[in-house]
């Protein structure tokens, strides 16, 4: 495994905590980090000063150049994406998101909020999770192309594990679609479906994420979902982008 930055590490850190937490104050971040308050607020300094955070009172939030950075992650993807996912949140009444797969990893390129209801999910737009949590990881998994599928099954399964997740990736190709139960945020339930570019790969997963207290309708969703993922066009030169530097 290649060696890091354990500064870099130390400020991504706060960066992620300021996210998931904001706003949030100083001692609350050094806490919750079991971080050095001298280390801490010279990171915040840092990240203060280049935009990543800002204050408001004694707490901070995310900055403009967070929120920058994330808007320049996949365009393309994105701004294909951005009508369909408003669309089928209009329709459904329900959050939806966005994820791609980074290594052995799910991230999050963006999310439609839904407001009809006073209940409802926001997801946290730096977070990421394995490809073996949730109904987008196992969506992206089973998507992999199947030398790198080989891989990731030998290196996040046990022997004796790998036979019956290869049978659970199978079906979900079969049936189009997964649905996961409390696996990522207790009470959340969550139904993703694969999005294809334009040679036929799986490029996502759009999900749609439901508190437990609608979730017995999670399966009246799954039309709409799968239509949605065919919706989301990526142009071919995108497609040639991604290539150019797999």
């Amino acid at each position: 495994m290649p060696e890091t930055s354990k500064t870099a590490d130390q400020a991504l850190a706060l960066l992620t905590a300021v996210s998931e937490y904001q706003p949030v104050t100083a001692g609350e971040l050094c806490r919750r980090l079991s971080m050095n308050r001298t280390i801490a607020y010279r990171l915040l300094a840092t990240l203060h000063q280049r935009g990543f955070v800002r204050r408001v009172g004694e707490g901070y939030l995310l900055g403009p150049a967070a929120a920058e950075l994330v808007s320049r992650v996949e365009p393309a993807l994105r701004g294909a994406a951005q009508p369909v996912m408003r669309q089928l949140c209009a329709e459904v009444g329900e959050t939806v998101v966005l994820q791609v797969a980074d290594g052995d990893q799910v991230v999050i390129l963006d999310q439609v909020i839904a407001r009809q209801h006073v209940v409802r999910v926001e997801q946290n737009l730096i977070a990421r999770h394995p490809l073996l949590a949730g109904a987008s990881g196992r969506v992206l998994l089973a998507h992999q192309p199947p030398r790198a599928l080989e891989r990731l099954l030998a290196r996040l399964a046990r022997p004796e594990q790998a036979a019956g997740l290869a049978a659970g990736l199978a079906r979900i190709r079969r049936a189009g679609y997964e649905t996961s139960r409390d696996e990522l945020q207790w009470g959340v339930h969550a139904i993703a479906a694969p999005v294809s570019g334009a040679d036929g790969t799986v490029i996502a997963a759009l999900t749609i994420l439901i508190p437990v207290g609608r979730a017995g309708r999670i399966t009246e969703h799954r039309e709409a979902l799968i239509e949605a993922t065919r919706e989301i066009r990526m142009p071919p030169e995108a497609a040639e982008d991604r290539k150019s530097v797999v």
